[in-house]
């Protein structure tokens, strides 16, 4: 089949992952031994133009001794196989392989085969494919877009995964800075906690002693009924009940910073933190600061007014004495009086500036909230970019699938096409295997006998007489068949008269499970066969001047008959037509 072609034409459109022509590519072209299962290189170096690869190969006659993968090549078209070749890039310790799937032609005319890798895009280094111990590197379809957005996702999740991490470590350091903050925030409520309970026991005690005092007083000018003594009496009671408020502001007042520890009791308790929140707390914490140091103002003033009433009742005592001195104890009285109601205004700045870290506090909760949904959303898009990078992994695998379920196709192909050869140049091609001329004898008649099911005649007992040479074969009885042309060059004693009498086989039972024998069959004959049996048929015509094949004759089939019959299956027959001179 072969040994009439003497060159090799191979070639190749390689472009770019974005479909571009490339510049310069160095790629060589390697031989499979079959016998020792190796790639051997046949042409290293080639620089591709723009991409494209146009090279003759030509198969000298003699070769030296070095030329070991030529002779090879040589030697496996001179038995009648198809040599196999993949293309594969220059100067790689690696192998990277760029295909080895290539379309094979025969040029009838040029006497060459045409080994043709077609088009191919080179893939991105990530997304090569493992095969044995070479790397696959381009692929026979278009992926730029599939490419870049994989890519795109990849880099995507690596940037989601680093910045997810930082904000872990971030979460941390805040975390603890935070809980070291409200520890020593809570310290601070202790002691002014502390400082307000000793307070509130002061104002109690001055009550009492305003009490003491009033009593001692009522008694000592029970008999008195001036209108100085009676203002007197009520400058008393009425600094009594200002301090009696003043004791109950103090008590609603660490009421509520009793609230306002819990609330931060709870902020100690999140596990959610961040810088902002870190910035507010001190805030808080210095807010805190200014609270107590005004509550150290308001005890060093209650301090003073305990001093005063001491004061006070030595002026009583006096008084009791010389009631000369009862206009100047009224004017100490307004000016004490003033300087409560001075008190209870600071009291009252000291009450909103404590609803306001009320609602510092309420806000940095609030920010707590926000910055967890932030990173629920980080997470969510996070787990959304690895579902996606999964997804196109999945879609890469199957598409390595289908290309070796390709690459089988093609073995099995090639397969069939040097079976079909090594038949077109089998020796011998004057005579006639016996078994074949009863096979197709006997084909024959049952094409024509299904042909007649509606016909008002049948088929009865066949005899043939047939004049033809007599010889044994490597495989078996062969026949020259001969007519009176040939009859004249042949000796008339070599001549046997063969008779075949064929009768219908009451017994046979058509098999549905196997493909049925087309050799020898016409097309029209076969087509109606394989269409009977549920079948496909894919119809090859193969030139040739072998005399024993008769024009439009199947000569070839695959499967052979008798194989296992899948319903819808197709079956390839070649036919003979003549060869064109």
């Amino acid at each position: 089949m072969a040994t009439k072609y003497r060159a090799l034409l191979f070639k190749c459109d390689l472009l770019a992952a974005n479909n571009t022509a490339l510049k310069s590519y160095s790629i060589d072209i390697e031989f499979l031994d079959i016998e020792n299962k190796t790639w051997g290189k046949l042409v290293t170096g080639i620089e591709t133009k723009k991409g494209l690869l146009a090279l003759a190969y030509e198969i000298p006659v003699r070769l030296a001794k070095e030329e070991v993968i030529t002779r090879l090549v040589r030697d496996c078209m001179s038995e009648g196989s198809l040599p196999m070749f993949r293309i594969v890039k220059s100067n790689e310790k690696e192998t990277l392989t760029i295909s080895e799937a290539p379309a094979i032609f025969f040029d009838e005319e040029k006497l060459e085969i045409v080994i043709d890798f077609q088009k191919l895009w080179l893939l991105d280094p990530s997304l090569y494919i493992k095969k044995e111990s070479a790397l696959i590197i381009a692929s026979p379809f278009y992926l730029y877009d599939f490419q870049k957005e994989f890519l795109g996702l990849q880099e995507e999740n690596t940037v989601l995964i680093d910045l997810t991490k930082q904000q872990a470590d971030d979460f941390k350091k805040a975390t603890e800075k935070f809980e070291h903050q409200l520890k020593e925030l809570h310290e601070h409520l202790d002691e002014h906690e502390e400082t307000e309970s000793l307070l509130k026991q002061s104002l109690e005690n001055s009550l009492n002693e305003i009490a003491n005092l009033k009593e001692q007083f009522n008694s000592s000018f029970k008999d008195d009924n001036s209108d100085e003594f009676n203002q007197l009496i009520k400058t008393l009671e009425a600094k009594t009940n200002e301090i009696e408020s003043l004791l109950e502001k103090l008590n609603k007042q660490n009421e509520q910073m009793l609230g306002l520890q819990e609330e931060i009791e709870i902020l100690k308790s999140s596990e959610e933190n961040k810088d902002e929140l870190t910035i507010r707390i001190k805030e808080l914490e210095n807010l805190v600061v200014s609270y107590e140091e005004k509550t150290a103002i308001l005890q060093y003033n209650l301090e003073e007014k305990n001093q005063e009433i001491e004061i006070l009742k030595k002026e009583i005592s006096i008084l009791k004495n010389d009631t000369s001195e009862a206009d100047k104890l009224k004017e100490v009285l307004l000016e004490k009086t003033n300087i409560i109601e001075g008190f209870q205004k600071t009291q009252n700045v000291l009450e909103e500036e404590k609803q306001l870290i009320l609602l510092e506090v309420e806000k940095a909760k609030n920010d707590l909230q926000n910055q967890q949904n932030a990173i629920d959303d980080l997470v969510e898009k996070v787990k959304t970019s690895q579902q996606l990078v999964s997804e196109k992994n999945n879609e890469i695998a199957t598409l390595a699938q289908n290309t070796a379920v390709k690459e089988i196709e093609i073995s099995k192909l090639e397969t069939k096409v040097t079976e079909i050869q090594s038949y077109v140049d089998a020796e011998n091609p004057n005579k006639l295997d016996a078994k074949k001329v009863y096979s197709s004898i006997i084909n024959d008649i049952a094409i024509a006998d299904a042909e007649m099911d509606t016909s008002r005649f049948k088929m009865a007992n066949i005899s043939l007489n047939l004049k033809a040479t007599v010889e044994k074969g490597p495989e078996g009885t062969l026949f020259g068949l001969v007519d009176f042309e040939s009859a004249k060059d042949i000796n008339a004693a070599a001549i046997s008269d063969i008779s075949i009498d064929i009768v219908p086989n009451t017994t046979a039972v058509k098999t549905e499970n196997s493909v049925p024998n087309i050799i020898g069959l016409t097309e029209t004959a076969a087509r109606k066969i394989i269409t009977n049996y549920g079948l496909k048929l894919d119809v090859i015509y193969q030139p040739t001047d072998n005399p024993n094949f008769i024009k439009g004759q199947a000569i070839k089939q695959i499967p052979e008959a008798g194989a296992a019959l899948t319903p819808g299956q197709e079956v390839l027959v070649i036919f003979a037509k003549p060869l064109k001179n």
